[in-house]
């Protein structure tokens, strides 16, 4: 059985072989779904589109992408929405078809994916008009079909795939809209994923998998888990969406299905995937061995690559365990619960580390111990403890977090118990004969708790409808609050100073516990600059919303959220966000200063490089703000 590394490259290699010459591929019609047996070959936009996206990840395949994308791109009519045919194909005339959200979104996620600069503000803007022109309600969802809204009713359905790839391509350009959440949530809470498009569940499970961004993962994860597979195409699909949801350890069974079933020439076979036009009242299916190759490669290269994100970070003498240890280590502290709790605890922690790109919650003892100046040396036990201690007080709060915003999910609720005191456990044994040290830990977890217990009884409106009614103002101050909420992230970096031999009101101490303040507002305000709408829409009064209703004189009132959004959105991108990157610069800046202060630090250590992280968003933040007054008078134009 070939490597996944093997298996990827054989992969490319056929895909390659079978492309055409103009950057396309073919796909074929099969009466059957099992055998899927060719009988008609066709020219679609929508299984080069697929193949593109899938492909997207995977540098060794740029020059497939280069010519794909062209051929995608030029697929596209004066509105930007794309057809199931291909342009001068003989079907465009002899079973036409309207122009379609399906093949539009799937169209421009694998050109987004590719190269995000192919979808310009003035593109988007246009994009933006084909849902306007489409949505059932306000913010969706939509229908699927671009058609007059004369056309038959059959031309007028709203359907969960087609939404689901819209979602997902608003996920990656901007935000979610909550109502395209919404109708994943409701599949969910039905357990129902069927579309009149696709002949199986699990092309609708993958498209919602990529495209959610609700509290509900546990359960679609579960959902997903539960699908059986016994073909390629079905192993490939549901191999990256339990990757999109971090459960590696569901997926890697699939990983080994798939280099197992590789062909000789490195394809995996056609599989039926969608629907294709009935012939005679039978209907058929599209597929291609290109297209499940695709899939698979996707498949295999999401999941190695989740599964780097843990891989070890090395100290400067290379002795530290990284963060993949560090986690398998972690489960063992649960190995005596239960099946069900310790699955649930299980599939957290991975979901946590899959996560942790900067790893900054599973290293951070490590970080902050190779980026301290020599000094006393901690043990690789201390470190590890540490990390633990952290690593299952930031699961703890990121559950209680949930429940904190109305959207908690109960079964979860004894994983974040659980959590909870195995970090007190891990604190602990780390400070026996500090009870300094100790103190600290109880007084941290007592203002993070005042602190979420102000955030909620100050601010919060309430929201019934599209009516949101807000009582108060919250005054955020110098925003401090935002960084007690996030103490907990700086409990191991203090502690390793304590066990240095530092005073917890020694000058290096205090201005490390300044510096790591300064980072956490900065952080959390470019979080809120980010989910503000949403926010708002729950009726949370984030710093980003209290100064939006104060720059537009917005009082304690009743407000409908369809009127008052728009409203404040023009405020946030024409004021209110150039103010807050302001703002949130001069945290980065004070905490570079306090950070420099306590010359704990090594020249380019870690904590820099997270400050360094933080500018780059910022920067980003700033592009977008330029990117959306582009967009918003390109949005004005009519069509040329």
């Amino acid at each position: 059985m070939p490597l996944p590394g093997v298996a990827i490259a054989r992969g490319i290699a056929f895909v390659r072989s079978v492309q055409r010459s103009d950057g396309g591929f073919d796909s074929y019609s099969s009466p059957t779904v099992i055998p899927f047996h060719p009988e008609k070959t066709y020219r679609t936009t929508f299984t080069p589109a697929l193949i593109l996206t899938a492909l997207a990840g995977n540098d060794s395949a740029t020059d497939i992408r280069g010519k794909l994308a062209a051929w995608v791109s030029a697929q596209h009519s004066r509105a930007w929405s794309f057809n199931y045919w291909a342009k001068n194909t003989p079907e465009r005339q002899l079973q036409p078809y309207p122009d379609d959200l399906d093949d539009t979104f799937c169209a421009l996620v694998g050109l987004y994916r590719h190269d995000p600069l192919l979808i310009t503000a003035a593109r988007l803007g246009v994009i933006i008009k084909l849902l306007l022109a489409t949505e059932q309600t306000v913010g969706g969802p939509y229908r699927t079909w671009l058609v007059p809204a004369s056309a038959p009713d059959n031309w007028q359905d709203v359907d969960l795939a087609v939404n689901c790839n819209i979602a997902y391509f608003l996920r990656l350009v901007a935000k979610p809209l909550p109502n395209l959440t919404a109708l994943i949530d409701e599949a969910i809470h039905k357990q129902v994923f069927a579309s009149p498009y696709y002949p199986a569940s699990m092309p609708v499970l993958y498209f919602a998998a990529r495209a959610y961004s609700g509290h509900n993962t546990q359960q679609l994860a579960a959902q997903i888990i539960a699908q059986p597979v016994n073909t390629a195409l079905g192993a490939a699909l549901k191999c990256s969406a339990l990757t999109h949801l971090h459960e590696l350890t569901e997926a890697a069974p699939l990983v080994q299905q798939l280099c197992a079933g590789q062909q000789a020439d490195g394809s995996w076979p056609a599989e039926a995937f969608c629907l294709d036009p009935s012939q005679g009242g039978t209907a058929y299916y599209q597929g291609a061995e290109a297209l499940t190759t695709a899939f698979a490669i996707e498949a295999l290269t999401q999941y190695r690559a989740a599964s780097h994100k843990t891989r070890p970070l090395r100290s400067r003498d290379g002795s530290q365990p990284g963060s993949e240890h560090i986690v398998q280590e972690a489960k063992k502290s649960f190995t005596h619960l239960g099946r069900e709790l310790k699955r649930q605890v299980y599939t957290m922690i991975d979901k946590i580390a899959a996560g942790d790109t900067s790893q900054e919650i599973v290293m951070m003892p490590q970080l902050f111990a190779n980026s301290f100046r020599p000094s006393k040396p901690l043990t690789t036990d201390t470190l590890a403890t540490l990390s633990r201690a952290n690593l299952f007080g930031w699961l703890a709060y990121t559950i209680y977090d949930d429940f904190l915003d109305e959207q908690g999910s109960t079964p979860l609720l004894p994983v974040a118990n659980t959590a909870l005191r195995a970090s007190l456990k891990e604190f602990e044994a780390t400070l026996t004969g500090h009870p300094a040290g100790w103190k600290l830990v109880h007084t941290t977890f007592d203002l993070i708790d005042s602190a979420n217990s102000w955030e909620v009884a100050v601010c919060r409106g309430t929201v019934q409808g599209d009516t949101l009614t807000v009582l108060q103002l919250p005054r955020y101050g110098k925003l401090e609050k935002l960084a007690e909420r996030s103490l907990g992230h700086t409990l191991t970096p203090v502690i390793i100073l304590l066990l240095q031999g530092y005073e917890l009101d020694s000058p290096e101490i205090q201005g490390m516990q300044t510096a790591l303040s300064h980072y956490l507002i900065a952080r959390q305000l470019l979080d809120d600059m980010h989910d503000w709408e949403e926010d708002l829409q729950r009726g949370h009064l984030n710093p980003i919303v209290t100064e939006l209703m104060r720059a537009t004189r917005v009082e304690p009132g009743d407000y409908a959220l369809s009127e008052l959004i728009p409203r404040l959105r023009r405020a946030f991108w024409q004021w209110t966000l150039s103010t807050m990157c302001t703002r949130t610069e001069r945290h980065i800046t004070a905490a570079r200063r306090a950070a420099a202060r306590t010359k704990l630090f090594v020249p380019n250590s870690s904590f820099v490089g997270l400050l360094d992280r933080l500018d780059a968003i910022l920067k980003d933040t700033r592009t977008k703000q330029a990117a959306a007054t582009d967009f918003l008078q390109a949005y004005k134009k009519p069509l040329a």
